[in-house]
């Protein structure tokens, strides 16, 4: 009988997702996803205490610019502050 008419053909077809299973399984057991989830987390972690530091940053020049605006600071009081922010 030819090899295509036995369904020995089919064998790699039930073999293969099984193993990608229990590569899977076991990677998973010895935690490895674990720490690239971790790496992921830090890297949004850190992300975003950047962007928080930025809308603060955005929030106390607006600050600064509103004193100015009122008088409430001189002009080399509004460079100060705002070169100070910059660093």
């Amino acid at each position: 009988m030819p090899f295509f008419f036995s369904g020995f053909w089919m064998l790699p077809m039930f073999i293969m997702p099984i193993m990608a299973f229990l590569m899977i399984f076991f990677l998973y057991k010895k935690k490895f996803f674990n720490f690239i989830f971790e790496q992921f987390n830090n890297q949004k972690q850190h992300s975003n205490l950047n962007q928080d530091n930025l809308l603060e940053n955005k929030k106390v020049l607006e600050i600064i610019k509103l004193r100015y605006a009122k008088g409430e600071i001189s002009t080399e009081e509004y460079h100060e502050l705002k070169n100070e922010l910059k660093n």
